[in-house]
């Protein structure tokens, strides 16, 4: 993981722009890690202290708070761990055994090495497994060892970096060890996943660590894995993923809009709030996915941009068909749209769960079409829908509106005014199919037993294109 410009203690940290420096290296060979470790794992933590400097920006208590405990990261309203939010990404599959695991600290005796010296985080590990092995602890014992340098350290520049990538995915992972030179937390969990197996988070637009809305973007603020990093490790079960095909490549016309709605991706993939946790979109290259994340859980601190909006991701494959990270290509807002290869994407709403949900949060109401005319077909999906269809998760929220981010990749983002002919006739036939829509909702609300109340709060017909 890069360094962090203007590092500070974990508990007021607040963390810039990402400068790009020597990252994590490439691996060789990635490779699918729906096998990943389940249940619990062991953990060594461990400081090297030298005799000129130590890692003063955590100490002992520092390390197992970030952990196990209750801490901020860079300064953000979310108070978390490392093993929480692994527990609630992998929706309780994998967690840290605080139990099995230990934060010590080693003295080497000897001053750190200097920039001349280069970088050689491995000698330092040696050292430091050597010195362990005389206290009686055996490193290779653990799940996954971590090792704290100062942050003076040779030459490197990097703030995380995990030389073992994927061997906590493996079904025994043994000497599995990641290197920490930063106070914040999302650098340790950031390093976790590339030892689960997975690579880096892009945007077109920002490069290799642009994705803010993913653990294995550059940003240090808390939230959680995205949902094709989850179905690679097995988190996502198939039948919480609704799968979309491709058009019959010799048929012009576009199939009919599917009505799809999905969980925000905090929320366990048993929960009752919707069918679905995420859409897999098959026969696009690179695959697309389609997840709602609400900044709740480990979202909570999801910058306003991203936070209740639809995201649309590609998972990246080479020749052989591993998996080689993921790029963040449109976040959408209600009433917004992205055109892929093979498939539109409409967002009609976002809606509450019942109130009486366990679970609470919300999901995404959309409509998915594919073939030449998908994008008028998604869009008049979303304007048929009738008061069964939008009443049945709820209120929508309304206080969640805001600007998307730039269309980019294969597809594009396309307001609604552009899919329906960009044409004065275009936005005043959707004005009347929108108003049309919203009498024949009205007088459906008012024999509705579920919204009587919110009709008598309403003084005119809700138009869609008023919803939040």
């Amino acid at each position: 993981m890069p360094p962090a410009s203007g590092d500070a203690t974990t508990s007021s940290a607040s963390a810039g722009a990402l400068s790009h420096a020597t990252g994590m290296p490439p691996a060789s060979g990635d490779a699918t890690t729906s096998s990943a470790s389940a249940g619990a794992l062991s953990l060594l933590t461990v400081r090297l202290v030298y005799t000129d400097v130590e890692p003063d920006y955590c100490d002992e208590a520092c390390a197992a708070e970030g952990m196990f405990g209750s801490v901020s990261a860079v300064g953000g309203a979310k108070m978390g761990s490392v093993d929480g939010l692994l527990r609630e990404s992998s929706y309780g599959a994998v967690s840290f055994d605080e139990s099995l695991s230990v934060v010590v600290s080693v003295e080497v005796q000897r001053a750190v090495m200097q920039e001349a010296d280069g970088c050689h985080p491995e000698e330092a590990r040696e050292e430091a497994d050597r010195l362990l092995r005389i206290r009686g602890i055996e490193p290779l014992e653990y799940s996954l060892r971590e090792y704290f340098v100062p942050r003076q350290f040779g030459s490197c520049l990097w703030g995380g970096h995990a030389p073992r990538f994927g061997c906590l995915a493996l079904p025994s992972p043994i000497d599995c060890y990641i290197f920490v030179r930063d106070p914040h937390p999302v650098t340790r969990a950031h390093e976790l996943g590339h030892t689960l197996g997975l690579h880096h988070a892009w945007t077109r637009e920002g490069g290799e660590f642009g994705d803010d809305s993913s653990v294995m973007g550059g940003s240090r603020h808390w939230k959680g894995f995205n949902a094709p990093n989850r179905f690679q490790l097995g988190w996502l079960p198939l039948q919480s993923i609704a799968e979309v095909g491709v058009p019959a490549p010799d048929d012009g016309a576009a199939e009919a809009a599917r009505i799809h709605v999905i969980r925000s991706l905090h929320l366990p993939p048993n929960s009752c709030c919707a069918a679905s946790s995420a859409l897999r979109l098959r026969g696009n290259v690179p695959e697309l996915w389609v997840s709602y994340r609400e900044r709740a859980g480990y979202d909570e601190d999801l910058p306003e941009q991203l936070g209740f909006r639809v995201m649309v991701h590609a998972l990246r494959q080479d020749d052989g068909g591993l998996y080689h990270g993921t790029t963040l290509l449109a976040v959408l807002d209600h009433n917004e749209s992205y055109l892929g290869e093979n498939h539109a994407i409409h967002v009609c709403s976002r809606r509450r769960c019942a109130p009486e949900s366990a679970s609470g949060g919300g999901a995404a109401v959309l409509a998915v079409a594919e073939g030449a005319m998908s994008a008028q077909s998604a869009v008049s999906a979303c304007l048929g829908l009738d008061s069964d269809a939008l009443y049945a998760l709820y209120a929508p929220d309304s206080d969640t509106a805001g600007a998307s981010l730039a269309e980019e990749g294969a597809g594009s983002m396309v307001p609604l005014r552009s899919m329906l002919g960009g044409t004065l006739g275009g936005a005043v036939l959707f004005a009347v199919a929108a108003g049309l829509t919203g009498v024949v909702l009205w007088g459906r609300c008012r024999a509705w037993p579920a919204c009587r109340r919110r009709c008598r709060r309403h003084a005119r017909p809700p138009g869609p294109a008023t919803r939040n």
